[in-house]
């Protein structure tokens, strides 16, 4: 069901841009319209709303390309999708059942890389609520490292399910409070670190954001060495967008199978001589037949 989704999704922006053929670049569209939801392009964004969101996705796929034990990186973009103003997408190299505390750790630094650029760049009063749902998940990731994988020292390899909670003891649940909250704040000191040592790096890719809206991993990998992305820009983009789509209305709107007016008459005179022995031709145009020439016969049908 998911592969014949990804083909039909595929084969509808094919046919909207106005090729014949089903390309790879159509297949990454549809991959990407199925993990991170529709684009609203019809989204009306400031310029500055645009730039924050930049330097958020930035600091997330920053730390995301530089930290240890992270998943690779898929795609950062600035396009918002769903109610997503942006998004940085990670994509395991092959299916994973179970990670490593270097790897869980790792999650919750790249969960906390947009709140540490936002505060950077725009000081701690610019924050967006933006970031709520990094939090969100990295709280979670923390709670479940420290109560469910047996990944925090002091609280020991003990599981405490959600419906033990109640019968723990006052000291307990604030040992866990503790726990989680110290591997958060542990997470977001190692993306600041991170930040500042790649700040220049931070502000190409947030330009390269604002300006190309969607960067792959290979166009991070360029704009992160200084050479940017190596792609036409949105204007051309969209220019040649807008050529294949009138070419495609335009033979659209011949009819099929009509016959050439000047195609046809010629094949007529061809069956005349055939007929006749004769060559039949007009004269030129403005001239008088000479006397006695053979003056063409229109036979009607």
């Amino acid at each position: 069901v998911d592969l014949s989704n990804l083909v039909n999704i595929a084969a509808i922006q094919a046919s909207r841009e106005g090729v014949r053929e089903v390309s790879m670049k159509h297949f990454e569209f549809a991959k990407d319209r199925i993990i991170m939801g529709a684009e609203r392009r019809s989204a009306v964004i400031t310029d500055e709303s645009k730039q924050v969101t930049a330097y958020h996705e930035g600091g997330h796929a920053l730390v995301a390309y530089y930290t240890k034990g992270a998943m690779p990186l898929h795609k950062a973009t600035i396009m918002p999708r769903g109610q997503a103003l942006g998004m940085t997408v990670q994509l395991p190299e092959m299916d994973k059942d179970s990670y490593t505390k270097s790897e869980y750790l790792a999650m919750l630094d790249v969960c906390m890389g947009g709140r540490v650029a936002e505060e950077m760049i725009f000081g701690d009063d610019n924050v967006t609520s933006g970031a709520h749902n990094d939090i969100m998940k990295a709280t979670a990731v923390a709670r479940r490292m420290v109560t469910q994988f047996g990944m925090s020292e002091n609280v020991g390899p003990v599981a405490y399910v959600e419906e033990d909670m109640p019968q723990l003891s006052t000291e307990t649940k604030l040992l866990i409070e503790k726990e989680v909250r110290v591997f958060v704040e542990r997470a977001k000191e190692r993306a600041e670190t991170l930040l500042r040592e790649h700040r220049d790096e931070l502000d190409r890719l947030a330009r390269a954001l604002v300006e190309n809206e969607t960067l792959n991993r290979e166009e991070i990998d360029s704009v992160l060495k200084g050479d940017g992305p190596k792609r036409p820009s949105l204007s051309e983009e969209l220019e040649k967008t807008k050529k294949a789509v009138s070419a495609s209305s335009a033979t659209a709107k011949k009819p099929a199978g009509r016959p050439d007016a000047k195609k046809a008459k010629a094949g007529q005179e061809a069956r005349d001589e055939e007929e006749t022995g004769t060559a039949v031709h007009p004269p030129p145009s403005g001239a008088r037949p000479a006397p006695g020439a053979q003056r063409p016969v229109t036979v009607p049908r």
